[in-house]
């Protein structure tokens, strides 16, 4: 059967070495705010900069607006990065607006860091039957090594006292760390989450497990930043196994305080 560059074909994709790059290219998300954010902190009566946590902060080239805000004084940036080369590479960018550390948030227990390829490094185990169900993913969940990790709950960080903004994007382990995030939880005004419809990891919450910790929590979604897709191995679009079709992947989601029901909001939040 002949195939046209629009024809779905179904066939195992010819054996080829993943490229990371473009897939990390092609799960980030497609976001930056505008270069002027004094709007930001008119909007929201702040009489300081934003006070920013970015959980998962290793850089694979998406664009960062949350680095943007604090090089132009409108937030203080504080960002969590474990895996050892990340960190040392994101260190450099220490200054008085942002500050990066070392610690991996979870529970406080002691884990096992999987290092794994194409940004997969995770406190889980990748589950290669997950990993499987998605065209170009089988190589990703390669565990390359494994480093005994202690971590920390948020709510014990010394070093972040308030919290406006939480990003969280650690391959996995969200709930872990939200279930441990204590006060510095029941402050914020807002919180972006990257949620799994099919966890890629073994014992990985869902995004249905996280958005009933959240509602619980007194939040409620609010936008939903980058709702990825890929598509279901074998099928193939256009020879090209990166093009996505219907399957949900996973997508940043965005909660805020339950306006619906304000009783429950602090004044100072």
């Amino acid at each position: 059967m002949s195939a046209s560059p629009q024809t779905l074909v179904f066939r195992t994709p010819a054996a080829q070495a993943p490229n990371p790059g473009k897939v990390v290219q092609a799960l980030a998300p497609r976001f930056q705010l505008s270069p002027d954010h004094d709007w930001l902190r008119t909007f929201l009566s702040l009489g300081e900069p934003l006070a920013i946590a970015d959980i998962g902060a290793a850089y694979y080239g998406e664009p960062d607006a949350f680095t943007d805000l604090a090089l132009r004084g409108h937030a203080r940036k504080f960002g969590f990065e474990p895996e050892e080369k990340c960190f040392n590479d994101l260190v450099r960018g220490n200054n008085e607006r942002q500050t990066f550390l070392p610690y991996a948030l979870g529970d406080g227990e002691a884990h096992t860091l999987h290092i794994c390829p194409a940004g997969m490094t995770s406190l889980l185990e990748p589950d290669p039957a997950a990993l499987n169900f998605f065209n170009g993913f089988e190589g990703f969940g390669t565990v390359e090594r494994t480093v005994a990790m202690p971590t920390s709950k948020l709510s014990d960080v010394e070093e972040v006292d308030r919290l406006h903004y939480i990003k969280i994007d650690v391959q996995g382990s969200e709930l872990m760390i939200l279930q441990h995030g204590g006060a510095k939880l029941d402050e914020l005004a807002m919180i972006q989450i990257e949620v799994s419809f099919v966890p890629l990891y073994k014992n990985q919450a869902s995004f249905g497990e996280i958005d009933l910790f959240m509602r619980a929590k007194g939040f409620i979604p609010h936008h939903m930043q980058a709702c990825k897709r890929w598509i279901i191995a074998p099928t193939v679009l256009g020879n090209d196994f990166r093009r996505p079709l219907n399957q949900l992947l996973e997508a940043d989601i965005v909660y805020i305080r339950d306006m619906v029901h304000p009783d429950g909001i602090d004044d100072d939040t």
